[in-house]
């Protein structure tokens, strides 16, 4: 089955039972898209900001000039190299400098590219929820809104990313998550391996609260609708409407999830751990006589070659792979287009 076919049987299915549901998670591969549509304006991948990151510092090292190949190590190396070089500095108040500068450099893109047409595109598709990897706010000031809402009672600022997100003024009230951290906030950055260390202990203890409501619920429903257990439909409407606390965890963990310009390298260490806890916590739908289905989770790839790492569904993750870029987004573009008229 061609990449378009096997798409459209998955969209078709989201299409059918309420396709706001779905959560697209977009990564930098959506504003190189972006940038694309408009005739290859400015792109802004991970490779360029670093290397925007070391102009600005006006660091010259050959250390510099050889990088790690996994990303959290190439911001890891820059690091430690700007600590070297800067009289005074312990590694710790270097990361906050170049926290700050990448704020600073997307700050400007966020300026530049705001009023791409893709970003409206993804917002006229009447999704509940979006959940942007991408550090810059371009999708939520698409939609005008410059605010960023949170937790108020965050044990770390460590925790803050688990919050965080914009609310788009649409009728499904869109909102936007950061999990990586956003540009409104300098210090919700998560670039380094330290960050990502840290983070995972704080999206565990999110985790487990999830599932004792989970339980809770389950004991209910199971109670008044005579079922052995909830249903993912079900649980998932029921996990959108809590407010207290809202987070990026509790959708990522009942949605069906279509990433999108993400590649999810081994890097990904918060949301490979997610993804894990959600093929264990769906397991169970694998058993004889289950009368609901596994929320989907399917990443998007293109190219000559298939993503390794993504093979053999690991985690049940479906990869749909295109032989081009032109061909993936013309039917991720369809898709946006029929979920807009479906939701309007």
């Amino acid at each position: 089955m061609k990449a378009a076919e096997q798409f459209k049987m998955y969209a078709d299915q989201w299409l059918a039972n309420n396709s706001e549901y779905v959560v697209p998670i977009i990564g930098s591969g959506v504003n190189m898209q972006a940038a694309s549509m408009e005739g290859s304006k400015e792109q802004l991948d991970w490779e360029k900001l670093i290397s925007d990151i070391v102009k600005e510092c006006g660091v010259t090292d050959p250390k510099l000039l050889e990088l790690p190949e996994s990303f959290i190590r190439k911001w890891e190396t820059v690091l430690r190299v700007y600590a070297i070089n800067t009289k005074g500095y312990m590694p710790y108040k270097a990361e906050h400098t170049l926290q700050k500068k990448v704020q600073e450099i997307l700050n400007n893109f966020e300026e530049r590219s705001k009023d791409y047409s893709l970003y409206k595109k993804i917002l006229d598709s009447g999704f509940k929820d979006i959940i942007s990897l991408n550090f810059d706010r371009c999708l939520s000031l698409a939609g005008n809104s410059n605010t960023i809402k949170s937790f108020p009672d965050e044990k770390s600022k460590d925790a803050m990313p688990l919050y965080r997100h914009s609310i788009i003024k649409n009728a499904q009230k869109t909102r936007i998550w950061y999990p990586h951290g956003d540009t409104k906030r300098f210090d919700t950055i998560k670039l380094g391996i330290r960050k990502y260390g840290m983070y995972i202990n704080w999206v565990e203890n999110l985790r487990g609260t999830y599932m004792e409501k989970w339980y809770e619920e389950d004991t209910l429903y199971c109670r008044y609708n005579r079922r052995s257990w909830i249903p993912p439909t079900e649980w998932d409407k029921i996990v959108r409407t809590w407010t207290t606390p809202a987070s990026w965890v509790n959708v990522f963990k009942s949605a069906p999830l279509l990433f999108i310009g993400c590649s999810l390298l081994n890097d990904e260490w918060p949301l490979w751990y997610l993804l894990n806890q959600r093929a264990r916590q769906t397991a169970f739908l694998d058993q004889k006589g289950s009368p609901d289905t596994r929320p989907e989770t399917i990443i998007l790839s293109a190219g000559s070659e298939r993503p390794a790492h993504l093979q053999k569904e690991p985690e049940y993750i479906i990869n749909i792979h295109f032989d081009t870029y032109d061909e993936m987004w013309e039917t991720v573009l369809n898709f946006f287009e029929n979920s807009r008229l479906a939701n309007n």
